[in-house]
């Protein structure tokens, strides 16, 4: 598959191929990472002095905190299940 860029200060277009191969561990697990902050990030606001997490919440947002060394493969992570 290819991908068409344009550079709106230059004028230039590159074009690139993207692979269609599955992730490599290093970007699997920076993609882990990055989607794991932002899913702390939208839990900050529940964590906050004025507001009592509930049990359920710790456990997800330690779980959270834990990743990626809980997890065996991280690009099969499944991390959608909010507390």
């Amino acid at each position: 598959m290819k991908n068409t860029t344009f550079d709106i200060q230059s004028g230039k277009i590159t074009e690139t191929t993207i692979s269609d191969a599955p992730p490599t561990d290093a970007e699997a697990l920076a993609n882990l990472r990055s989607r794991r902050n932002v899913l702390l990030a939208e839990t900050d606001y529940l964590a906050l002095a004025d507001n009592t997490l509930t049990d359920a919440m710790k456990t997800y947002r330690q779980a959270l905190r834990d990743l990626p060394a809980n997890t065996a493969e991280p690009s099969k992570s499944n991390l959608s299940n909010k507390a």
